[in-house]
């Protein structure tokens, strides 16, 4: 299994580095969980930088910057570009959201 990393990386060199030691079959729920920390912590980085772009700015919020984890993100993302009058963007969102939170598809996510 892979070593357990830090969620508060000093070094985004080092961030990335276990990012890409991932062991999808050995690697715990717990340390699955922390990758997601990490790859949302890096996405909130960069769209920090999009969000001072007016052309940019409603989406690094929208999809990134107003959630609180890599879950919430994903069915933000995903949930606006499938919703329809059948299947309203807020509840399409929940349940993903809840759905990307499961711990056999966050393995799969950041894998």
């Amino acid at each position: 299994a892979a070593a357990k990393q830090s969620l508060h990386f000093e070094d985004s060199d080092a961030m990335e580095a276990s990012l890409r030691h991932f062991d999808f079959v050995g690697t715990s729920d717990g340390e699955v969980a922390q990758r997601a920390s990490v790859i949302f912590w890096l996405m909130r980085r960069e769209a920090k930088e999009l969000a001072s772009s007016p052309l940019t700015r409603r989406v690094a919020h929208d999809w990134i910057l107003r959630h609180n984890s890599l879950p919430d993100a994903l069915a933000a993302m995903v949930s606006s570009k499938v919703a329809n009058e059948l299947a309203p963007q807020r509840e399409l969102e929940r349940l993903m959201a809840s759905i990307y939170a499961k711990p056999q598809v966050q393995r799969a996510v950041v894998a």
